[in-house]
């Protein structure tokens, strides 16, 4: 994996700024490595709810990850 620009690096934290702290804290959970079942034990949520939200972060760190790749 490359290393990333400067630039490259303030993109990928604006696009993690304009995330909601709960969209955050999944993100944070699922760079940790969890799954969906033990983010929604570690956040107090449904698994559903969780998964919903995991959609859209999963997005998210994909374009994240690109930016640095």
């Amino acid at each position: 994996m490359a290393q990333a620009t400067p630039e490259e690096h303030e993109a990928a934290e604006q696009l993690i700024k304009e995330l909601s702290v709960f969209d955050q804290q999944v993100m944070e959970l699922f760079r940790d490595g969890l799954g969906q079942t033990e983010i929604a034990e570690a956040l107090g949520m449904r698994v559903r709810d969780v998964a919903a939200v995991s959609t859209r972060v999963k997005a998210i760190y994909r374009q994240v990850r690109s930016v640095r790749d």
